[in-house]
């Protein structure tokens, strides 16, 4: 970065933190091992080299932080632990302290577990959820563990001053030399932000999980570049196809700055504002919709998946069931294939669809190779696998489209018997498709 464009930064950070910088973040998450570094390692389930067994303090910017071990006869020690939050704490106290001369008045401690019996020697705690704020006047704060509380930072402010905001607007968006340098300062960085860049790298855009790990700059150069870790779609939306973004795209992302080990960062959850200057997705490239009368073959299916287009629409499709891989009674769907024959080759695979107008599967017998159906879901190509994605639903089966509840103004016997499609009379609480006065329905 050049002198000037460093200069007009430092410029731009004083006018948002002040002259001094009263705020200090530890971070035990991404630091520990240079916070404590008498502390030997991590803890685990079988080792216990993050244990704290004595008085234990780390010092930054002035604000010390002192760990005390566990209290005697309490069952977990005090510790840093393998995984985040790192810092866990289950008695004892934490004490932080600033130096001689000045005044905390304020500490953000962001938790992933938060007790509520947790105590300070003055000042008072106010609770939001898993974190917590302790504000007051005092050089010095002993908070008193009452059990399990897991610390990811905290963030000590001095002589009055308040959280920094780097609240910004989509027409005011950061720079990713502008973010870099935020994050940086770290400060104010649980505000979230605009950020703006060209797409220089893409490693994953994950239509399972419906999140995309990219890379931005200000530059189409990769060096310096910025990762947005885990980002949706326009307004929080999920990812459906591979190509919603495209190295060469410019992006506004909104969302938290983040140093995660040494990388800065947006963290995940953050969400596309704006792309090539368009704020909301561009409407399907092709309109594939159609009807239940016009249900897709699965042959059709395959070739609408190969061209790529207009996969952003639900469809109809329709074929016969020719491989049930599972039907989940715990999650209500199912995994099955269907084909327009009862070849296996060729077949589309159903991930994780449901029943009959979207409802789960109860028995695990509502559906069989060989029978009949049309299903209406989200055409997908998965890593190769061609299929049709996670929370579809059956039209009909076997021509029938709702469940034994349907009013009906015919007269019928309702004493007659009842008969699977085996042929064989079975009770009338029995699940499945059953036969009645000569008529199918479905027994949910």
């Amino acid at each position: 970065m050049n002198k000037i464009l460093r200069l007009s930064l430092v410029s731009l950070l004083v006018l948002f933190f002040g002259t001094t910088f009263a705020q200090t973040t530890i971070d035990f998450n991404n630091a520990y091992e240079t916070l404590f570094p008498s502390i030997p390692g991590v803890s685990t389930n079988e080792t216990h080299d993050g244990d704290f067994t004595e008085p234990t303090t780390c010092t930054v910017d002035g604000i010390s932080v002192t760990v005390s071990p566990a209290d005697e006869g309490v069952n977990n020690a005090n510790r840093i632990w393998s995984g985040t939050p790192r810092l866990r704490m289950y008695s004892g106290t934490l004490t932080i302290a600033a130096a001689e001369g000045e005044n905390i008045t304020r500490i953000d401690f962001n938790c992933g577990k938060w007790n509520n019996g947790n105590t300070a020697d003055s000042g008072e705690i106010t609770v939001d959820g898993n974190n917590a704020t302790w504000t007051g006047s005092a050089n010095s704060v002993v908070l008193t563990i009452a059990a399990n509380t897991q610390f990811n930072s905290l963030t000590v402010y001095l002589n009055g001053e308040e959280p920094t905001s780097i609240a910004n607007t989509p027409e005011t968006a950061y720079t990713v030399a502008e973010a870099l340098e935020l994050i940086s300062a770290g400060q104010g960085l649980d505000t979230k932000v605009y950020v703006k860049g060209i797409i220089t790298e893409i490693d994953e855009v994950s239509t399972d999980f419906g999140n995309a790990t990219y890379f931005i700059n200000d530059t189409e150069n990769t060096d310096g570049q910025f990762e947005i870790f885990r980002g949706y779609y326009f307004d929080g939306d999920r990812f459906t196809a591979e190509d919603q973004i495209k190295v060469g795209d410019e992006v506004v992302v909104y969302g938290q700055l983040s140093l995660y080990y040494d990388t800065p960062q947006m963290a995940q959850g953050s969400e596309i504002y704006s792309l090539n200057g368009k704020t909301e997705p561009a409407g399907p490239s092709v309109d594939i919709s159609n009807t239940p009368e016009t249900a897709y073959t699965v042959a059709e299916a395959n070739e609408l998946i190969a061209a790529g287009e207009g996969l952003e629409t639900e469809v109809y499709v329709k074929g016969i069931i020719t491989q049930i891989d599972e039907i989940s009674t715990d999650f209500g769907n199912a995994t099955y294939y269907i084909n327009d024959t009862e070849s296996t080759e060729g077949q589309l695979m159903i991930f994780r669809g449901y029943y009959l107008d979207g409802e789960k599967f109860t028995t695990g017998e509502e559906i069989k190779e060989g029978d009949k159906v049309v299903v209406y879901g989200q055409l997908v190509n998965y890593g190769g696998t061609y299929e049709m994605t996670t929370g579809s639903r059956i039209y009909s089966v076997n021509d029938i489209t709702t469940g034994i509840n349907n009013a009906t103004t015919e007269e019928l016997d309702i004493n007659a018997p009842v008969y699977n499609l085996a042929g064989q009379r079975v009770s009338k609480d029995t699940k499945g498709i059953l036969i009645q006065n000569g008529k199918k329905f479905i027994n949910k």
